[in-house]
């Protein structure tokens, strides 16, 4: 049992890096060098800038802190485990991966960069999910409120995304908003899909004649 235990949670851990590295390749490779508007921490720090007149990267730690705490809290010790990992490997693959690519973009589409993002980030995003997992920031809330009230992850995440993008374009480009509404749009269908992954289930109805 102990060591069904252990291969269960090296699995899970698996899972969790592996997931932030595709969300990280779909951030490296699509929406960065296509400037692609995203929600998430990064986008409600875009959003409350102007107002509050504090660096982005204050205002993205201290939501992250913040959030991490309230999700250990609500979600338990193996959340926290699972969680911690998140903030560590997720800007490594970051660096590392603009580190290799340089200048490299697959394409300049902006168009084929929101579609390509949006599965990227919401397959990495389903696949620590299915562990209980998180990659942090903005995903923790819709774990707590799918604990609590029992809402649908994918619900409440495409909501607060579209809120986010909604904010930021009281100051930002209209075509700009509209392809983040596209990749919220695709990576939020690809994380459902991600997560029903292997649950569905096929009925045989077996009739007997007399």
């Amino acid at each position: 049992m102990r060591n069904q235990s252990r291969r269960e949670w090296i699995h899970e851990l698996i899972n969790v890096v592996l997931g932030n590295l595709i969300v990280a390749c779909g951030v490296t490779f699509f929406v960065l060098p296509s400037n692609i508007l995203t929600g998430g921490t990064a986008g409600i720090a875009v959003a409350l800038q102007p107002l509050l007149h504090l660096p982005p990267q204050l205002i993205i730690n201290a939501l992250t802190i913040g959030l991490f705490i309230i999700g250990s809290l609500c979600l338990g010790k193996a959340f926290f485990l699972k969680t911690v990992l998140s903030p560590i490997v997720y800007p490594l693959f970051i660096s590392l991966l603009s580190w290799a690519a340089g200048d490299l973009s697959p394409t300049a589409d902006p168009i084929l960069s929101s579609v390509y993002a949006g599965v990227c980030i919401g397959l990495g995003i389903g696949l620590v999910y299915r562990v209980d997992g998180s990659t942090g920031g903005m995903d923790i809330p819709p774990l707590v409120l799918q604990k609590k009230l029992r809402i649908p992850v994918s619900v409440s995440l495409y909501v607060f995304d579209c809120l986010i993008l909604l904010l930021q374009a009281l100051f930002s480009n209209v075509e700009q908003v509209l392809y983040g509404l596209v990749m919220v749009l695709l990576y939020t269908l690809t994380l459902n899909k991600t997560l029903l992954l292997g649950t569905g289930q096929m009925q045989l109805k077996v009739v007997s004649k007399k």
